[in-house]
């Protein structure tokens, strides 16, 4: 849910800043947008998905370590990954263990 169980009240008054802000560029408000309003999935309607799951976050992620946990707390067949010294963007931060992680997913 994107809200402030999931997300801090100031990273959500910040991302309102910066999609208010016609100085920034599409893309950032386009991502931004989505973060405040995407996805809105019940935890009732993951407990509905029985294909593998890989949820994954950093360390240092944006979205509140017990949120994650709750996500994949609610997928019958989830596993989880926190990357460690890893943020939101941990596919960018560190591409080799992110690749690696998901190959390795793929390939069970």
């Amino acid at each position: 849910m994107p809200d402030s169980t999931a997300i801090s009240a100031a990273d959500i008054e910040d991302m309102r800043k910066t999609v208010q802000n016609p100085n920034t560029p599409a893309k950032d408000r386009t991502l931004n947008r989505m973060m405040l309003y995407q996805p809105q999935i019940p935890y009732g309607d993951l407990k509905k998905i029985h294909c593998p799951v890989l949820v994954m976050a950093g360390d240092h992620d944006m979205i509140k370590p017990e949120h994650t946990l709750k996500i994949f707390q609610s997928l019958p067949s989830a596993s989880l990954c926190i990357f460690p010294d890893s943020h939101h963007g941990v596919c960018q931060q560190h591409p080799a263990l992110f690749n690696e992680t998901v190959q390795t997913f793929f390939s069970k």
